[in-house]
């Protein structure tokens, strides 16, 4: 015969859109440190009098940000199934 320790919330499956909205988020933050790494390497590179290469990163780190603009009409639409 079991027993609950009042612990089933630990061991909660979590639903499919939690898992999505937790994706989204997990994949936003991943673009956004992208994005800040690419920046703080163009940095170095102009430093190093790398510019063409340093203005290549900068349109990286803008891609990665136009990115999550679009992840984020995602992430609203997950929002709204809560």
């Amino acid at each position: 015969m079991g027993h609950s320790h009042g612990h089933d919330d630990v061991h909660k499956q979590l639903t499919f859109a939690e898992k999505a909205q937790k994706l989204v988020a997990h994949w936003m933050k991943h673009n956004d440190d992208h994005a800040a790494e690419y920046r703080r390497w163009a940095a170095m590179f102009r430093q190093n009098a790398m510019d063409a290469a340093a203005d290549a990163l900068e349109v990286a780190a803008q891609q990665n940000e136009h990115i999550n603009t679009t992840l984020h009409l995602a992430k609203e639409e997950l929002d709204h199934l809560d």
